[in-house]
């Protein structure tokens, strides 16, 4: 519920959604009245001026969930990173959707026998199936880090991203033990 009177606060007409209706909004006034609430300041001002610069409703989120991840018991955790292969000079990871040459890399890869590419093929239909691969892949690959901050509230909204933006999850399992075929596909596409 914050997180919606959040997106009307700052104006719902920036970043549409078919869910909300269109209002404009007083970003200044929803990012005062957290610093009033007792919003982390440092936090709350870096995302006034993330929203200034890019208009995502990302930040006026981060500065909201702010207090939640500085009052709850937490720990740091690593993810398992997949080994980075080195293409024509640059990380694999870089040829992800957003280039020419990892666009086709992932239209050749879902041609191939990989189990992610047979998952892909069997549940997404043929017009989404790179887009959706390419988003996987680009969730994985930015989405693993070092020192990871675990928090309740934090693995909540990740887990439902997963669920509910990519559903089932095992498609996540699937693509990770991939990575290494798609490096093959991107190296010969490059």
């Amino acid at each position: 519920m914050r997180a919606i009177a959040a997106w009307y606060a700052v104006g719902t007409d920036r970043r549409p959604s078919p869910f909300l209706e269109k209002r404009g909004g007083n970003p200044a006034a929803l990012f005062d009245a957290l610093r009033e609430l007792g919003y982390p300041h440092t936090v709350v001002a870096i995302s006034s001026e993330g929203f200034r610069k890019i208009g995502e409703v990302l930040c006026p989120f981060t500065a909201i969930l702010s207090r939640d991840a500085g009052v709850t018991p937490a720990q740091l955790q690593s993810d398992d990173l997949p080994a980075e292969v080195n293409i024509r000079g640059v990380p694999g990871w870089v040829y992800d959707q957003y280039s020419a040459e990892g666009r086709r890399a992932l239209q050749c890869y879902l041609k191939s026998d990989a189990l992610g590419a047979k998952w892909v093929r069997q549940h997404v239909s043929p017009e989404r199936r790179v887009r959706y691969l390419g988003d996987i892949v680009f969730r994985l690959e930015g989405g693993l880090v070092k020192n990871r901050l675990c928090w309740p509230t934090g693995a909540l909204l990740r887990r439902m991203v997963d669920q509910e933006c990519y559903s089932p999850p095992d498609i996540f399992e699937l693509m990770l033990q991939d990575i290494p075929k798609l490096n093959e596909v991107r190296n010969y596409v490059c």
